[in-house]
Parts: C-alpha cells; structure tokens; sequence
C-alpha cells in the first residue's frame, strides 16, 4: 500500500536527519 511506503520513507527520513 501507497501508506506503508510513505509511512518507511518517513522513518527513513528521521533516521537520516538524525
């Protein structure tokens, strides 16, 4: 689903930023 993707690029975001 179109969520689940958006939701574990979010994560990946935050781990990215910190």
């Amino acid at each position: 689903p179109a969520s689940l993707c958006f939701i574990l690029m979010f994560i990946g975001l935050k781990m990215f930023l910190l």
